[in-house]
């Protein structure tokens, strides 16, 4: 497990905010894709399958697409040694050590930088400014 310093977790903030944009942008193309999905399921019946066969095919193999770019996107966060513990707004925790112990730095979409931590077991309700 990787541990951040206030500075270091800082430091990988815009790295993460870029993520979070691909993430989301991704996200909102799987939700679109999904959408298009249920919606010509619902014009489904027996008089059209064989015309909208091809066309669902191919939304579900999109659909299969989009959920692993967006999986994957999702990855490139984690992969940077950091917990993503809310998607909307973003909810990002470091790992530290704060008075020998482990704790979670805590980031959330729409503050400046890192200014909050939390014990591991407290989670987001237990956020302490630094």
């Amino acid at each position: 497990m990787r541990l951040f310093t206030v500075d270091e977790a800082n430091a990988l903030l815009p790295s993460i905010k870029d993520l979070l944009a691909e993430f989301n942008t991704l996200r909102r193309q799987l939700l679109r894709t999904a959408q298009e999905l249920e919606t010509l399921e619902q014009q489904r019946d027996r008089s059209n399958i064989l015309t909208l066969a091809r066309n669902l095919r191919l939304l579900r193999e999109r659909l299969g697409a989009d959920r692993e770019a967006t999986r994957a996107a999702l990855e490139k966060i984690t992969t940077l040694g950091v917990q993503v513990k809310g998607l909307e707004p973003a909810l990002i925790d470091f790992p530290s050590r704060r008075g020998g112990r482990i704790v979670l730095l805590c980031w959330q979409e729409g503050e400046p930088g890192v200014g909050h931590w939390h014990d591991i077991e407290d989670g987001f309700a237990g956020r302490q400014p630094l």
